[in-house]
């Protein structure tokens, strides 16, 4: 095991905030050693894969009931109600409509707590800081994750990663650790640009009152020849909006108007779980080394990042080739307008 590096950047008593966080470091430091934050997604990610794998027996279950606690709880499935005629909403299987619409908000839920953990830590004066970053809802994370991730260059983010993920500082005469620092980084690139694309879907998913289940298909091909399907599986489609914008020079500039679309994600649950296991692992990582690093406890354990990029890669995140090709669809609804 590594030994823990000193504290980056440690204020003393003098200006620490009249010692309120050293005061209370013992009692955090208790709780951070205790706990590990990617075992809460990896668990959540299995009871996932079994009700995918087990979706006939679960479905047996839902429709007979199932006790919890003083409660009786049935989920009755078109599919197995032969009598029952299909209703016209999109919303006809109860339990593929919670696999799909979980998967997406646990790939949201685990790529947050990664940035926050990974913007918070590169920006920490003290143990305790990462905890209020996580905490502070005032704090631009979308924006952190751009100036911190996407919008620098791999080389750039060298000295962070190595620092937050494998506990050491990069050797320029080390090519072979040099090109695992920057798997990393590619890794965080392609995990961070996935989190903020997918942040309006788990909007509305997370608000409950602008989505749907889908199972899309869109077909593209020249005129009178046969159409190539794109996109085509189990799907997600949600109802958005642009932000309010002026009207455009030469036009009425006394009203501003913003654009509804109603936007089709296809789900590919290979993919996912290779993006949520990463994730997780990048958690764990940052975590046990960031405690290592500032508890005065003597057996906190390192887990280190070390993914050899031979093995595994940002290229890896991708989708399976018998996936359907990964795609979005958005469609206009209509541009609403209003006084300016």
């Amino acid at each position: 095991m590594l030994e823990p590096s000193s504290p980056r950047g440690h204020r003393s008593d003098e200006d620490s905030d009249g010692g309120d966080l050293e005061q209370v470091r013992p009692a955090c430091d208790q709780f951070f050693r205790g706990r590990s934050i990617g075992s809460y997604f990896n668990t959540r990610l299995a009871v996932l894969a079994a009700l995918n794998a087990n979706r006939d027996q679960f479905l047996e279950w839902c429709d007979s009931g199932i006790d919890f606690h003083d409660s009786r709880i049935i989920i009755p499935s078109v599919e197995s109600d032969t009598e029952a005629s299909k209703p016209p909403s999109a919303n006809d299987d109860p339990l593929q409509w919670y696999i799909q619409t979980e998967t997406v908000s646990l790939l949201h839920h685990s790529l947050e707590t990664l940035f926050r953990l990974y913007t918070g830590l590169a920006d920490a004066r003290h143990w305790i800081d990462p905890l209020v970053a996580l905490a502070d809802r005032s704090r631009d994370l979308p924006d952190q994750v751009r100036k911190q991730v996407i919008d620098i260059t791999v080389d750039d983010m060298r000295s962070t990663v190595s620092h937050l993920l494998l506990a050491q500082p990069v050797a320029d005469d080390a090519p072979e650790f040099v090109a695992v620092v920057d798997n990393l980084a590619a890794i965080l690139k392609v995990l961070a640009a996935r989190w903020i694309k997918n942040r309006q879907s788990f909007n509305a998913i997370k608000h409950g009152l602008l989505v749907s289940q889908s199972n899309a298909v869109l077909s593209v091909g020249p005129v009178g020849e046969d159409l190539v399907d794109v996109g085509y599986g189990p799907s997600i489609a949600f109802l958005t909006h642009t932000n309010w914008q002026k009207q455009p020079v030469g036009s009425n500039k006394s009203e501003k108007v913003r654009d509804w679309s109603v936007e089709t994600h296809w789900i590919r649950f290979g993919e996912s779980s290779k993006i949520l296991a990463t994730a997780c692992v990048l958690i764990d990582s940052l975590w046990s080394i960031a405690v290592a690093r500032w508890s005065p406890s003597d057996d906190a354990e390192m887990r280190q990042a070390f993914i050899d990029p031979s093995k595994f890669s940002a290229s890896d995140l991708g989708a399976n080739d018998n996936d359907p090709p990964a795609l979005d669809m958005t469609r206009p609804v209509f541009t609403e307008k209003k006084p300016n």
